[in-house]
């Protein structure tokens, strides 16, 4: 089985994600113009976490499928059936996952599993057209999503799961203006910018 199939998360396999995340983005402070756009972004972060067996090999479903760890665009529902939110990336724990009808009915989505160790969001700032203003709202407005994707699944997923927001920037550099939350130590902003200059 994949590594992260235990039921705790290996702090090897959190490294090793966070090594990937730590490649994309030196790559992106060198290229930043291979990325065009946010989905850009996801297929190059993909591809990276690909060439990691510990998230590419093959491993068996709950249902006695085969599938993998990583997922993009997938759905919430949460605890109260009310989430209509997509996630760019998640690694999911394939032991929980399901994918036949066999034993109940699926969602609308056709798969189901309660437990993952990470959920990664994606922003881009394609160019300097979009104000630092809507930038920052637009970061925001995704924290606020992980953090409400973190309480409506927190209690059935059995593992304590890692939250990234993954922020390429093409203007000036706002590390000084990203949202903190100390109540919320497992949501993590990775942010870069291809400007030197950073806004007060």
């Amino acid at each position: 089985l994949s590594v992260l199939n235990n039921s705790n998360t290996p702090q090897s396999s959190i490294i090793d994600l966070e090594t990937s995340l730590d490649r994309l983005i030196s790559f992106f402070v060198k290229y930043p113009h291979v990325f065009l756009t946010e989905d850009d972004v996801r297929c190059h972060l993909v591809a990276e976490l690909l060439r990691n067996s510990k998230f590419s090999q093959i491993v068996d479903t709950e249902d006695s499928e085969k599938s993998i760890n990583i997922h993009s665009e997938v759905r919430w529902y949460g605890e109260s059936r009310n989430l209509r939110y997509r996630s760019d990336v998640v690694v999911l724990d394939t032991s929980d996952l399901r994918v036949t009808d066999t034993t109940f009915k699926l969602p609308s989505k056709g798969f189901g599993f309660n437990n993952f160790f990470a959920i990664i969001e994606i922003k881009l700032r394609r160019n300097i057209k979009k104000s630092d203003s809507t930038f920052i709202n637009e970061i925001n407005a995704d924290f606020e999503k992980l953090k409400k994707i973190h309480f409506e699944t927190n209690t059935y997923n059995k593992h304590k799961a890692n939250y990234y927001l993954l922020c390429f920037d093409k203007g000036v550099n706002l590390c000084r203006r990203l949202p903190l939350d100390s109540q919320n130590p497992n949501i993590k902003i990775m942010y870069a910018s291809m400007s030197p200059k950073i806004a007060p």
